[in-house]
């Protein structure tokens, strides 16, 4: 920033002194702005500008001339006895740094009267009248605005102090560092001599050591950073001088985090300073590591309080910028009256409130000079600062009476004291609350309204004057009021826009904010050349968030659409896109375009190279380059290699498993013979689409093939999912029905059905038993006389129905009327499941001469448990049992007797006849039947007996004669049968 002109008007009147400033400074190509100050003589100058955005230089001068008539109006004159402000002649040196100016001048270089009162100041030293500036704000002052003149005196004030002034020494020591020029030999030994005594207070041999480190040419300071590496414990100093970061990062947290040595912790914390003044690209890093991540406490605070006056020093935006957003978000220590340790803790409220203070008064004393470092350590304070850290808005009323309510609302940054300073510093929508730090809204103002078109941050002049400043927040920066703030400088300063390039544009679409991404496009428009397609300019506007932006992009690529689909870079990028409409374009784009085969194949690879390298959430993008791929380029795709298969088959998104799936689906040589990993990979996806995909390619496969995977088929068939489970049964019923031979017990539908037989045996998911039946019953039913005559008998008295529902089954067709006996086929006939009855009944129709020989026994099926079994009994002893000719003659009563139970077993046959109990499903092919009647069957045999005579009442009050011949048990006197012995001569 260049002073062009400067008016210094004074006001003498009383004893009233004022002074009125206004200068006119050049801040860039034809931008220009009318800066001003007044205030006391002597004091501290109030700032302000006239252009709140920098003008042309007509304007500049109205707007110069039009400030000082008006304070001429008001009683000001001219310094020089009235004479007119002219124009002051500018070199490299006089460039920045002055904010003030006047006729005395020294050093080639014109002091201000700031500058004069601080030089009148030293020279008065410990002599000044009463009331007088102090001196030790004077030195302070020198060294901020690095005043080479103060030198001498600043070496006679040292010589001056005394040991007990410990703040004077400190700020002398300090100022020496902080000149701007190269020290004579004289301060330089001044400097050397405080670093080197050890009487000296070890906060201003601190400070004297970093100026030193500032003003050493780089040889010395080599030397000295030499010497302090040695000073580093333990295998920090060689890692500091040989690298790399990681490990001197790694081992010094090692070091602080030692529960095991108490001396090498402490020894690394005291290490941290040295670390700083070491501050070389080794150390760095693991230094910010720790200023980052270890806690504001005891053990860290005192060593971050050395450090962030040091950076402040320094200049170091980055290390005060961190430091400074620590400080802001970390709560004070609270103090426990009652415990001493508590109460000895530095990081206490007022201590946070000072630092607080301090960040922004030094960014204040940094504007209000004019300094080049104004911007950098204001980036360094605006950066750390996130979205994350916004609180909610929240709005306070205070109820007064008979007076208006006061409502006062804060937004969700108000907390950060420096942050709003920067940014709002004019703003017509907030203001300061001075006692809690923080910044209210007007009332005019609620939090998420537009902001102004106004700018309102703290010192433009400077921002305008160094604009990469709001380059780099619009770089780095991850909160949306800096992004507000720099976007908004950065368009007003046309100048710098019209000189940078297609880079920061393209950077600048990369941003995730709109206001960005709007500033971002405006010079995309502006770069872009349609005859000479900057290609990443183009794909930055492809990827950018705004619609309009992408939508421009393609009318762009629409000028050029052959040569582009040629880029096979650019056009995988798009097919690529995270946005659905690029990747709709892009599709249709390669079905319109023609493109030769070594083309063709390199689009392909990089496409499938874009799919391998997305995560597991990204389906939907995965999806839509596996359509674009089919859709365009499905021919060359039937030859891809089985490598690529298989590691899109290992991929984590069912996407890119579907797509191997559908390769494979496609590819000349694998569909016919797909290996049995690939196979088995999709199959046991637990994506839906990528199990119905692997189905499909082993349904395709040859009946040759799959009759050597009936592993697999039972794998599938025995699958704890339902889709897996069906799509096997298609494929086993075409293979049962044409490819498994019948001719012999080791047919592959043999042993097939064998295995299934085994697996219906076993523990099974759900649902699978129930498959596992149905597939045997009715696709494999042609196989099932494979099954032998002992696996039926395990079936029959296996504990699962389904296994018992197959015995049942098998034990109608595969079993002879000899394999069971009497008592056994009566038993099957009350089993619970209906097949297994149906079995019994059939074991009864083959085998009558068994039951008329063993009638004591085969009676009993009329006592069944269930409905369907007793009327079985019924009608089966009622039509092939009764004939007297076909039963021992010993069996049978008198022809009367046996007329009469014929006629009762007639009437016990009506279908109102129920069991004694309530039949259940239990499986598929279970039948339900009705409960029992209430006659029981007992008297409804009895009513067939003959009742004349004394031997029949007493046959049948007996209830204890023996079932049969040479039997012991007695029969019940509920029974059906006890009533039927009963009844016999």
């Amino acid at each position: 920033m260049k002073l062009i002109k400067q008016a210094i008007l004074e006001h003498r009147e009383g004893t009233s002194d004022k002074v009125y400033e206004v200068d006119l400074c050049q801040v860039g190509d034809d931008q220009y702005v009318v800066n001003f100050r007044y205030g006391r003589r002597g004091g501290s100058l109030r700032e302000g500008t006239k252009t709140a955005l920098p003008v042309g230089r007509d304007q500049a001068d109205r707007a110069f001339a039009a400030l000082v008539a008006s304070k001429t109006k008001k009683g000001y004159r001219h310094k020089n006895h009235g004479s007119t402000a002219s124009e002051l002649p500018q070199t490299d040196d006089t460039a920045v740094n002055q904010p003030d100016g006047s006729a005395i001048e020294r050093a080639g270089r014109i002091l201000g009267p700031g500058e004069q009162a601080i030089m009148e100041r030293l020279r008065q030293g410990d002599r000044a009248r009463r009331g007088a500036w102090k001196l030790d704000r004077a030195v302070w002052r020198a060294g901020e605005l690095g005043l080479a003149e103060a030198e001498p005196l600043l070496v006679e004030c040292w010589r001056a102090a005394k040991k007990n002034q410990l703040v004077r020494r400190y700020s002398i020591a300090w100022a020496l560092g902080r000149r701007a020029a190269r020290l004579s030999s004289s301060a330089i030994e001044v400097l050397e001599a405080i670093a080197d005594d050890h009487n000296e207070a070890e906060s201003t041999r601190r400070i004297a050591v970093e100026g030193l480190r500032r003003l050493y040419d780089d040889e010395r300071r080599a030397g000295l950073i030499e010497d302090h590496i040695g000073r580093l414990p333990g295998s920090l100093a060689e890692l500091a001088e040989t690298g790399p970061a990681e490990l001197f990062a790694a081992e010094l947290a090692a070091m602080l985090d030692g529960e095991q040595d108490e001396s090498v912790r402490k020894a690394a914390q005291r290490a941290l300073e040295t670390c700083y003044l070491i501050d070389n690209q080794h150390v760095r890093p693991g230094l910010l590591a720790v200023l980052r991540d270890r806690p504001v406490g005891a053990n860290y605070f005192v060593r971050m309080r050395h450090i962030f006056k040091a950076a402040e020093f320094r200049r170091d935006g980055e290390v005060f910028g961190l430091l400074a957003y620590r400080f802001e978000k970390t709560p004070a220590n609270r103090i426990d009256w009652y415990s001493r340790r508590d109460r000895s803790e530095p990081f206490r409220q007022p201590t946070r409130m000072y630092l607080r203070r301090r960040v922004w008064r030094t960014l204040r004393r940094l504007g209000r000079d004019g300094s080049r470092d104004f911007v950098t350590m204001a980036v360094g304070v605006l950066l750390p600062v996130v979205d994350g850290d916004a609180g909610q808005p929240k709005t306070r009323t205070y109820y007064r009476w008979r007076a208006p309510n006061i409502v006062i609302t804060w937004d969700r940054f108000a907390g950060y004291w420096a942050f709003n300073h920067l940014l709002y510093g004019h703003s017509p929508r907030y203001y300061p609350d001075a006692n809690s730090k923080t910044r209210r809204c007007r009332a005019s103002y609620k939090p998420g309204d537009p902001p102004p078109r106004a700018r309102e941050e703290s010192f433009p002049h400077l921002w305008d004057g160094n604009p990469a400043g709001l380059l780099h927040l619009l770089d780095e920066s991850e909160c949306g009021p800096v992004h507000e703030f720099a976007a908004k400088a950065l368009r007003a300063n046309t100048a710098f826009l019209a000189r940078i390039d297609s880079s920061a544009a393209i950077m600048l679409l990369a941003r995730p904010y709109d206001v960005t991404l709007e500033l971002g496009f405006e010079l995309a428009e502006r770069l872009y050349d349609p005859g000479q397609p900057d290609i990443e300019l183009l794909t930055a506007v492809t990827d950018c968030r705004l619609a309009r932006a992408r939508e421009r992009a393609r009318s762009w690529i629409d000028h050029r659409r052959e040569e582009l689909c040629r880029n096979t870079q650019f056009m995988a990028g798009l097919a690529a896109s995270a946005y659905r409409d690029n990747r709709e374009y892009a599709r249709n784009a390669l079905r319109l375009a023609v493109l030769s085969d070594p083309t063709a194949r390199a689009l392909i690879g990089r496409l499938i190279a874009l799919i391998g390298d997305m995560g597991r959430d990204e389906d939907e993008r995965i999806g839509d380059i596996g359509s674009t791929l089919l859709a365009c380029f499905g021919s060359r795709l039937a030859s891809v290699g089985i490598e690529i298969i298989r590691d899109l088959i290992e991929h984590p998104a069912a996407a890119a498993q579907q797509f191997a799936g559908e390769l494979l689906l496609n590819h000349t040589e694998l569909a016919r013979r797909t290996p049995d990993d690939l196979l088995l990979r999709l199959l046991d996806s637990p994506h839906q689409p990528v199990r119905a995909t692997g189905a499909s390619l082993l349904g395709q496969l040859p009946d040759s093939v799959l009759s050597e995977h009936s592993e697999l088929l039972l794998l599938l068939s025995i699958h704890e999912l339902a889709d897996l489970r069906s799509a096997s049964r298609a494929i086993i019923s075409r293979l049962a029905g044409a490819s498994w031979s019948l001719a012999t017990d080791r047919s592959p539908g043999a042993n097939f059905v064998l295995a299934c037989t085994r697996e219906l045996m076993h523990k099974q998911a759900k649902g699978v038993h129930s498959h596992l039946l149905a597939l045997l019953r009715d696709e494999l039913g042609e196989y099932l006389e494979h099954i032998d005559k002992a696996t039926i008998w395990q079936l029959l008295h296996h504990k699962h129905p389904h296994a018992q529902e197959l015995g049942g089954v098998l034990l109608a067709s595969r079993m002879g009327p000899d394999d069971l006996s009497v008592a056994e086929i009566v038993k099957l006939s009350s089993h619970e499941i209906l097949a297994v009855r149906r079995g019994a009944w059939a074991m009864c129709e083959r085998a009558i001469d068994r039951l008329k020989r063993a009638m004591p026994t085969a009676i009993r099926l009329l006592d069944a448990s269930w409905r369907d079994s007793r009327e079985f009994a019924f009608g089966f002893f009622r039509d092939r049992m009764t004939d007297p000719s076909s039963l021992p003659t010993s069996w049978w009563p008198s022809a009367t007797a046996s007329g009469r139970m014929c006629s009762s077993l007639v009437a016990s046959s009506s279908p109102a006849i129920s069991g004694k109990k309530t039949d259940r499903p239990t499986c598929s092919g279970s039948a339900n039947t009705p409960a029992r009647p209430s006659s029981s069957l007992p008297a409804i045999i009895s009513s067939a007996m003959p009742r004349a005579g004394p031997s029949a009442s007493a046959s049948s009050s007996r209830i204890s004669r023996p079932c049969c011949p040479g039997s012991t048990r007695a029969a019940s006197p509920n029974s059906a049968v006890s009533l039927f012995y009963s009844a016999r001569p």
